[in-house]
Parts: structure tokens; sequence; C-alpha cells
């Protein structure tokens, strides 16, 4: 969703890292990427030792009827993330850290160290955020949003509140002083909240 959304935006090249799995899944999403324009998938490590995680809701169609969503089906690592894999990560960073404006981090998997962001891919993104403060690096978690530092933050309010205890303007400004950079924290039909450590 991402990437479909940075490519629909008119970025001019989409570098992707992340760790797939040598599976079926795997084979569909390289194949999807190589259908997209600006996007450089060369940093996209493949590993016979996890699976691609992947999320699908079944749908249920009958004739003249409205589709009927199922359960969630979920393929997901439940142990951590092998060594090599995470080292070929942040050895990717530091590959395009010099050639890419921004960086867009996104931190789906519920099972803590089972996906790409382990903790010492967060500690390597903290190291060079702060090598280089003046590039931005914006971070989505779904469950770990209060672990960055020196990163700009993008929870959503429950994500806020378990980082801090709350959602309000005091707690994304609390967020934001503990990650020492702007958190913005979206709200739904309410907007965005906008914090800084200052």
């Amino acid at each position: 969703t991402v990437v479909n959304n940075l490519a629909a935006l008119g970025v001019g090249r989409i570098c992707l890292i992340s760790v797939i799995g040598d599976d079926g899944e795997g084979y569909e999403l390289r194949k999807a990427l190589a259908g997209m324009p600006s996007i450089d998938a060369s940093r996209v490590i493949q590993s016979d030792s996890i699976r691609t995680p992947t999320y699908t809701k079944p749908l249920l169609c009958r004739p003249g009827e409205s589709p009927l969503e199922l359960n969630r089906l979920d393929i997901k690592n439940r142990t951590p993330t092998p060594g090599p894999a995470e080292r070929q990560v942040v050895q990717a960073l530091d590959q395009v850290w010099a050639e890419v404006d921004a960086l867009v981090v996104s931190d789906q998997v519920t099972e803590s160290d089972c996906g790409v962001v382990t903790a010492r891919v967060r500690e390597h993104l903290a190291r060079l955020s702060e090598a280089a403060p003046h590039k931005l690096i914006l971070v989505d978690s779904r469950e770990r949003i209060g672990l960055f530092r020196s990163v700009c933050l993008k929870p959503n309010q429950a994500e806020c509140a378990r980082a801090v205890g709350g959602s309000g303007p005091g707690e994304v400004a609390a967020l934001s002083r503990r990650a020492g950079r702007p958190v913005f924290c979206t709200q739904g039909g309410q907007g965005t909240l906008l914090a800084s450590p200052d």
C-alpha cells in the first residue's frame, strides 16, 4: 500500500528494502513490483529461512449478492528473523542512505523481531538519523512505535496510547520528546495531531 501510494504520487525512484521468503507469496510480490513504475526492488532480500508475510481476506461471492468477507488468513513468521537476513537489511540501508531523500519505514509485524524491522534495525535507523538529522526517516509501527528514537513517527491514536498511556495533545508531545523528532498522530475523521519535541 505504501509503495502504491508513493508511486501514485509520482515519486521518481522508490528503493525497497525488505526480506521475503522463497515461496509463492514472495514470487507474486516480486511480479507485482516488477510491473510498477519507479520501483527499484534490487534490495529485496529473498531467504529460504522465512515466509513472506501475507494477510488475506477471502471473499465469498454469490451471484446477485454483495461479496461476504470471511475470516482473515495470516501467513507470518513466528521465529526471529535470521541474523544473515538482518545483516543484509542493515547493509542495504547503508547502501541507499546516500542515494535517497527520505526513508519510510513500515513495521507491521506483530511479533517482536520476526519481521524486517528488528531491534538491531531500529538502532541502525536511529544512528543514520542522528548522523544526518536533515534527512527524513518516517516510521509507522503497529506494535513498537514507542521504541523508536531520533526518527519521525506516525502512530494512530491506539498506537500512541499504548506507547505513552494516551493519545491527546499532551501524550503526542510526550512521544515526540521521547523520540526527539516530530510525531504525526492520525485520529481518523478528526484529522492528525502534530507535535515536535519543543
